[in-house]
């Protein structure tokens, strides 16, 4: 049997954090923001409160007849539009400035960072957004959010919404309440608001134990991240520093039109949110209820406050991390046609392209084992980096008993690292 939910509410308290960070120094997130206000205007007024932002966007249903939101409007009660859930969950920001931005800004202001003027890392430029890493297409912030700060996530659907307006004294009668809730019941509506800390993508990527012993990135991701950071520091100079804000305060509303939440909704107090441009998969492990999928549109965020802390990278800590993520590199797929052989590596595009390939392997001539070198071509495509080698058959028959190639990448990024931090991965042909 299945019940309309009408509203969901789950908090999640704080919980003791394990991971063990590199320094963090305190940080004014309004110059962040400043910056992203520069890139495109913002959805709402920007000098508003934690609260106007959700009035507006509970003023926005259309879940409500015109006349009963004219109504509510005029008579001054906007303020409670928004649900009493809500409302006792914001109590510590409910006054707060907050400055409304599309979700797409706030992907870029999660892909911010700051360079030193010089190698004392006392002062630093203005902001600055990674501009080519391929998270700036698949970063999902509600996948990585902060595991030790107090958090909830809200979804309701339009009956949920009127059952609410009709209990918060907002001039609805019994009858008027009935007849409007009977019409929302049809809708296909659905609203969610959240609050959440959300990571920096580059935080994410250089600290990989942020959120404790998991790892929210793939490898691939991680790499493109650490790459673009390495490209830009070397542009301005490697004996300056790198500033990353750690987490910003976020809070997210969003409206979709699917169904209507049907049956048992639960989310998991454990681990992170999981809705934004894509969907929302919750599930409860002390076994309260069903899981439930709901696709969202593209959500709007409003970010709280000014204060924040970030951490402090050198060029040693860039490298050191992205030589660790090389090493996890992995030969996704090896074929052969004849002479021809293919080998597909989980790297970014931005490190395929821009190293030398060269494929490394000994052979037996006479009673002397000798290495030969050749150049591999690479290609990359939404599969991976493609590596190409020919070793003709007479070739193949002087291979060593491991019949093994080294790949051995140099250049662009990888130039960087030492002879010893460089990878080397080796493949049995």
């Amino acid at each position: 049997m299945t019940n309309v939910i009408r509203g969901l509410l789950v908090l999640m308290a704080a919980c003791p954090s394990a991971y063990a960070a590199p320094p963090t120094v305190s940080i004014d997130i309004s110059s962040y923001t400043a910056s992203i206000m520069e890139i495109e205007k913002p959805p709402a007024p920007a000098n508003q409160t934690a609260e106007a932002f959700l009035i507006n966007f509970f003023s926005s249903t259309t879940c409500l007849p015109a006349s009963v939101q004219k109504k509510i409007e005029t008579e001054n009660k906007s303020a409670k539009l928004i649900p009493e859930e809500i409302n006792s969950s914001i109590k510590d920001i409910k006054e707060k400035k907050v400055t409304a931005v599309f979700h797409k800004d706030l992907i870029s202001m999660l892909h911010s960072y700051e360079i030193s003027t010089d190698n004392t890392g006392k002062a630093f430029e203005v902001p600055q957004f990674l501009k080519s890493a391929r998270t700036l297409n698949t970063y999902n912030p509600f996948r990585n959010i902060d595991p030790s700060a107090p958090r909830f996530i809200y979804m309701l659907d339009c009956t949920g919404y009127v059952s609410h307006l009709a209990k918060a004294d907002v001039g609805l009668t019994v009858l008027n309440a009935k007849v409007t809730t009977s019409a929302a019941f049809d809708l296909q509506q659905t609203y969610v608001a959240s609050r959440a800390l959300m990571a920096n993508a580059i935080a994410t990527a250089m600290v990989p134990d942020l959120f404790g012993s998991k790892q929210t990135l793939q490898n691939v991701d991680a790499l493109s991240i650490i790459a673009n950071l390495l490209t830009e520091l070397n542009i301005a100079g490697m004996e300056k520093k790198v500033r990353v804000p750690r987490f910003v305060d976020v809070i997210s509303t969003s409206k979709s039109g699917s169904s209507k939440l049907q049956g048992q909704v639960a989310v998991s107090g454990e681990g992170n949110l999981g809705f934004g441009t894509g969907s929302v998969s919750t599930e409860n492990k002390s076994g309260f209820g069903v899981t439930k999928t709901i696709e969202f549109l593209s959500p709007d965020s409003a970010i709280v406050g000014t204060e924040g802390t970030a951490f402090i990278f050198e060029a040693k800590d860039i490298k050191k991390q992205l030589a660790s993520n090389l090493k996890r590199v992995q030969i996704i797929a090896k074929t052969r046609v004849n002479d021809a052989f293919t080998f597909k590596l989980d790297v970014p595009e931005n490190i395929c392209n821009s190293a030398s390939w060269r494929g490394q392997y000994s052979m037996i001539e006479g009673e002397k084992t000798i290495t030969r070198e050749k150049p591999l071509l690479a290609s990359y495509d939404e599969y991976g980096c493609t590596l190409s080698l020919a070793i003709d058959e007479q070739v193949q028959k002087l291979l060593t008993d491991k019949r093994q190639i080294s790949i051995l990448p140099t250049g662009g990024v990888i130039e960087y690292l030492s002879e010893t931090e460089r990878p080397n991965y080796a493949i049995n042909l």
